[in-house]
């Protein structure tokens, strides 16, 4: 047989149209519930704040409550404090919660709350006394804004899970060996270029100048002299460019030379550097 938890939210129903909580008054509610409602365990929750907003007649008898397990105080410090407290053991046992609260910041974390028969209310009556009700949780300005807050991390969270996904998928994550290198059975490990060249013909190594500069001749026979010839004149271009820091005696012989120079190079190669007269 299973057995039926009732939580009760005792900081809530103890201020029900009071401006302060009342001992005596959390106590009447509870015994009048329990007087139309039967369940097997009954669990009552209130703030740590408690004792101190109560009348300070009713302190003796509020830790002669606590020290019998008839009240529960949340652990200090606990994130929500005792709303938090209140829902996670209605939510661990199943339990029915007995509160005046709709707990709105909580409607994300806690959707069993519009469950039929997991929430009930009551209230004072004069002349009648206690009146309980089922209730809906209202949902307001608090509970949307917590609602959009988790959608938001939700769908950050789900974004970051897939990027993470895609990495992996696209690599272990190490470097592909150096061509010459050896691997662990030994074979030298060889490049995606090398792989791909064919073997007709072998590609045509960069010339690499005086200066140390690297002149790039993909797509260009190396036996023909006029295809280098550009390369060469610009590379004597930039050469001049550096030295254009001369003393005044030295500045008509270079400019002759300059003059010299700029005869033989391409047009193109002279607007490319900005050299053109």
């Amino acid at each position: 047989m299973t057995e039926s938890h009732l939580v009760v939210d005792g900081s809530n129903i103890a201020t029900e149209g009071r401006s302060e909580p009342s001992l005596a008054q959390l106590d009447e509610a509870v015994r009048a519930f329990l007087a139309e409602h039967s369940f097997d365990n009954v669990v009552v929750v209130v703030d740590a704040t408690f004792p101190n907003r109560i009348d300070p007649s009713e302190r003796d008898e509020y830790e002669e409550a606590v020290r019998a397990g008839e009240i529960l105080v949340p652990p200090a410090g606990t994130v929500g404090r005792g709303d938090a407290f209140v829902l996670m053991i209605a939510e661990r046992s199943g339990a029915t919660v007995l509160s005046n609260d709709s707990f709105q910041e909580f409607h994300p974390d806690h959707p069993w709350l519009f469950e039929e028969g997991r929430l009930l209310g009551g209230k004072p009556v004069p002349g009648v006394g206690w009146v309980f009700v089922d209730r809906t949780p209202v949902k307001g300005a608090k509970s949307r804004r917590a609602t959009a807050e988790a959608k938001r991390k939700k769908s950050s969270g789900a974004k970051s899970t897939s990027k993470r996904s895609t990495s992996k998928r696209s690599g272990s994550g190490r470097s592909p060996a150096k061509p010459g290198t050896k691997t662990k059975k030994g074979t030298p490990a060889t490049s995606d270029s090398d792989s791909a060249e064919p073997s007709g013909r072998a590609k045509a190594p960069a010339k690499r100048s005086r200066s140390g500069h690297i002149f790039p001749l993909e797509g260009r026979r190396t036996d023909d002299a006029s295809a280098l010839r550009p390369f060469q004149k610009r590379h004597q271009i930039r050469q001049f460019l550096r030295r254009e820091r001369l003393d005044h005696s030295q500045r008509h012989q270079r400019c002759r030379r300059r003059a010299d120079l700029l005869d033989v190079v391409p047009r193109d190669v002279q607007r490319l550097h900005g050299v053109e007269t």
